[in-house]
């Protein structure tokens, strides 16, 4: 049989056009990357990625890595005592087979796979997926630097909209392998350290500036409607919220009314059902809250019966935008 090779090194007829050479210039992604960082820091400045592009962090040990600028993809392979910090994702963060590491990250999605003790600090737009993982914490995100409030509008991520307690495991549904954080007490150690003393990006780890609520325990519920409706019990407790709760300006709180926990009247529930306001009724004492047929029926009603949570309330609270 006669080969057809010859076709191939034929001369290009005189009827096709050439293809215009690109003028694209494609990103050296090596300048998006740190790979095998060992014993000291790396910092990826704001502005500095351009869009669409992707990130890559790969075999690092004892390192501190900071990405603080958007990005539209970021994996994180092999790394082990590493300290990991994530700007806005507009896609997904990929973690897998990493060890003994705390990772802050903001992003639409995020997934580990062959993860162990691993120490995750989360705004997510969905639910957090861990698979073949075990030793997992998980706290809300509540880190900040100057620029990253501007992340967040550009990458259009809503703050309000964080599920980051909300986890899926692949291999058990009895949550033995990993942890959701009550308290943001719980994150204390959570610092950053410089593996070399060298001074660090100035990244505050409280929380103080933070853009997302700090959301733990069932506050991290209230974040499907943006109005809070807050109901105080005045008890014998009152003192103890008193100068937590109620000298918030009113003008932070949507609706906010202050009533005996035993004069709730329905007219309030079923103003919450119309209206879509979030209840917060808040348990100064060791009373049983009265039960009421509005309250399933409106699916807005929160009591907050553990005064740890109230502090968590208050942060959220002041960072509701004034009437």
């Amino acid at each position: 049989m006669e080969s057809n090779s010859t076709s191939f090194t034929q001369e290009p007829s005189s009827t096709i056009q050439s293809l215009p050479i690109s003028t694209v210039i494609r990103p050296d992604l090596s300048a998006f990357t740190f790979s095998r960082v060992q014993g000291t820091q790396c910092t990826k400045l704001p502005n500095t990625i351009p869009k669409n592009v992707p990130f890559t962090i790969e075999d690092c040990k004892n390192a501190a890595l900071f990405v603080m600028d958007i990005s539209a993809q970021v994996t994180i392979d092999c790394c082990e005592n590493t300290f990991i910090l994530i700007a806005p994702c507009e896609g997904s963060v990929f973690i897998r087979d990493c060890h003994h590491c705390v990772i802050v990250a903001a992003a639409q999605q995020i997934r580990l796979k062959g993860c162990t003790d691993i120490k995750l600090s989360l705004y997510t737009h969905t639910q957090p997926v861990i698979e073949t993982s075990s030793k997992i914490q998980i706290g809300c995100f509540r880190y900040a630097y100057p620029e990253l409030n501007e992340q967040f509008r550009v990458a259009k991520f809503d703050v309000l909209n964080n599920v980051w307690h909300e986890v899926f495991d692949f291999n058990d549904t009895t949550g033995k392998n990993y942890q959701i954080l009550k308290s943001p007490d719980e994150m204390d150690d959570w610092d950053i350290k410089a593996p070399t003393g060298e001074s660090v990006p100035a990244v505050d780890t409280k929380g103080v500036n933070c853009p997302v609520p700090s959301t733990f325990s069932v506050l991290a519920n209230l974040f499907q409607t943006k109005k809070i409706y807050i109901v105080v019990a005045l008890g014998n407790s009152l003192d103890i919220i008193h100068d937590i709760i109620l000298d918030i300006p009113i003008s932070k709180i949507h609706g906010a009314k202050k009533i005996p926990a035993a004069d709730l009247p329905h007219s309030i529930f079923e103003q919450a059902a119309q209206n879509a306001f979030t209840f917060i009724y808040i348990m100064a004492t060791s009373q049983t809250p009265v039960e009421d047929k509005h309250t399933s029926q409106s699916g807005r009603i929160v009591w907050v019966t553990d005064l740890t949570e109230i502090s968590a309330l208050r942060s959220l609270i002041d960072k509701l935008p004034c009437n």
